[in-house]
């Protein structure tokens, strides 16, 4: 959750000189703050669903759902982008 947070964060950092009108950012920026405090930086982003299931009493969840998700795509170089 945490590298999501920060992703996300940074985000907003270059949107907001630029002028880029966000609406959804700052609030998935509050989802994750409050994901965090909840359940800690290193738990798995996909995690965040458990703030419902914790608020619902309710499991969104479907018994198919991985308790694991892994990226088995090949690593490759990655870019940087340039504002301005």
């Amino acid at each position: 959750m945490g590298l999501v947070a920060k992703d996300i964060g940074l985000f907003q950092e270059v949107a907001g000189p630029a002028e880029v009108p966000l609406e959804l950012n700052p609030l998935l920026i509050s989802i994750f703050k409050d994901g965090i405090k909840k359940f800690g930086p290193r738990d798995l982003s996909p995690n965040i669903i458990r703030r419902m299931d914790d608020a619902t009493g309710l499991s969104v969840l479907t018994p198919e759902f991985p308790t694991e998700i892994t990226d088995e795509s090949a690593e490759e170089t990655g870019y940087e982008i340039k504002v301005g």
